[in-house]
């Protein structure tokens, strides 16, 4: 969501360095993303389950980490302390739960994901992340830091051979039984997950997706579009033979967190209220696909949005536009977070970015259809160098690690149509939502939420009538 989602904002970097006994760490403090102020913390940890006894020292206790730093420093063997460069809020990672993702991929493949998809654009990623050629007659080697602040420390070696199939929740379309009606019904027992971006209702103002113009008697609130919309996806999709849940069924948090749990570690109000509903209700959601839901697809539903300005007295735009977000383009700073680097790996080494791609790119299309909507375009203005293409011939698909499509662990297509505060789209919100089409903003026209999840749907659809096995 451009322009007033935190993680979106441009870049500002503040970089430090902590000193580890014959060794430096070298971190970003990242506003670009709401999980990315990092903190430094100690913990042993299991390797097989991520299960610990870390203490959490905040992102201020980097700056004075000496202490669990040296104390790190001086143990050897079995009960050494690690000490984990975390972001707000993540759990310990478990690398050990990459060794059931052995020989998926080739060294070969493992190179290309990153340097087409997962990279920025750099080779930064080979300072955490090294591939060995195959050796004669056996496998590549591929060779993971485990702990960014210790130095020259601890490493994950992995075996790249290729030719296994992941250990995983989720099915590509391809490895799907034959539909009883390949045609009427190409999603049946498709387990698809709808995530309604943002919560709405009373929490809209504070989420800073929400505006009513001056003399105007509808609110602008993103998050009751998105629910809605999932809400018309539902039925659509059930229809297809998919097995359709929804992350949220109204307009509440999913996380049974408030803003006030986060007052006594945050200097301000605005800052416990951050943690609550971009970081703590994204780490919700996640958790309750990855544990109970887990799905074959999920699809996190936005609306974009310009810059507004004050939300009562909103400045609308002419632009109005559309892309599909997969995740990737990990900036260097990102990928030096143990938990970030940990749950993108599960993202490569799984292939969720294969399935991902091909339902991404079905998807762009579908709601291009079903639009009109040109296409989105990063590489310009103060969104440039954020994302880039993975797809050369469709400019609406684009790379970028977000919270919410890098945590759940399963292919994500995160949709972006229409510019909210266009005077256009204004019009078509104001309308609400009916059947048929109405005269609104000097064309007839379809709901604007019919519309967009009529796209979703020739998306999915084209996806696995294309793909899933025929009798």
């Amino acid at each position: 969501m451009k322009g007033r989602r935190l993680e979106q904002w441009p870049l500002v970097a503040a970089v430090g360095m902590l000193l580890l006994s014959g060794g430096a760490l070298l971190y970003y403090v990242l506003f670009q993303r709401p999980e990315a102020a990092p903190e430094v913390r100690s913990g042993s940890v299991d390797a097989g389950t991520g299960a610990g006894t870390g203490v959490g020292t905040g992102a201020a206790g980097a700056a004075g980490a000496g202490t669990g730093a040296a104390g790190a420093a001086g143990a050897a063997g079995a009960g050494r302390v690690p000490v984990m460069t975390l972001s707000s809020l993540a759990p310990e990672p478990g690398w050990g739960r990459l060794e059931r993702l052995a020989d998926v991929l080739t060294s070969a493949e493992v190179r290309e994901a990153m340097t087409r998809i997962y990279g920025d654009g750099t080779a930064d990623w080979e300072e955490w992340v090294r591939v060995g050629d195959e050796r004669a007659g056996g496998a590549g080697v591929m060779e993971i830091v485990k702990w960014s602040a210790e130095a020259g420390g601890e490493r994950l070696s992995l075996s790249v051979a290729g030719g296994r199939e992941p250990v995983r929740y989720w099915r590509e379309a391809e490895d799907l039984p034959v539909s009883s009606d390949p045609d009427g019904r190409p999603l049946e027992g498709v387990k698809v997950v709808l995530d309604p971006g943002h919560i709405g209702g009373a929490w809209a103002r504070m989420e800073e997706r929400w505006y009513q113009p001056q003399n105007e008697s509808t609110a602008v609130m993103e998050g009751e579009m998105t629910l809605l919309t999932a809400q018309l996806l539902k039925p659509a999709l059930e229809a297809l033979g998919a097995v359709v849940s929804l992350v949220r069924e109204r307009a509440e948090p999913v996380t049974a967190a408030r803003p006030g749990d986060y007052e006594s570690t945050t200097a301000t109000t605005r800052e416990a209220e951050l943690f609550f509903y971009r970081r703590a209700e994204i780490r919700a959601r996640a958790d309750l696909v990855n544990e109970r839901l887990q799905p074959d697809v999920l699809v996190c539903l936005h609306f974009n949005a310009e810059p507004w300005g004050d939300p009562g007295r909103v400045t609308f735009v002419e632009s109005n536009h559309l892309h599909v977000i997969v995740n990737g383009h990990y900036a260097a700073g990102e990928m030096a977070m143990d938990d970030v680097r940990y749950e993108m790996l599960e993202r490569v080494l799984q292939r969720s970015d294969r399935e991902e791609l091909r339902l991404a790119d079905a998807v762009s299309k579908g709601l291009a259809a079903a639009t009109g909507l040109p296409p989105y375009d990063y590489g310009a203005g103060s969104m440039a160098g954020n994302a880039h293409r993975p797809l050369a011939d469709n400019p609406y698909v684009w790379a970028r690690n977000l919270m919410a499509n890098r945590l759940y662990q399963c292919p994500v297509v995160f949709t972006e149509p229409y510019v909210m505060n266009s005077r256009e789209v204004y019009e078509r919100v104001a309308a609400g939502d009916y059947e048929g089409e109405k005269l609104v903003a000097g064309k007839l026209r379809p709901s604007l939420y019919r519309e967009y999840a009529g796209g979703v749907v020739a998306g999915l659809k084209a996806h696995f009538l294309a793909r899933r096995p025929r009798p």
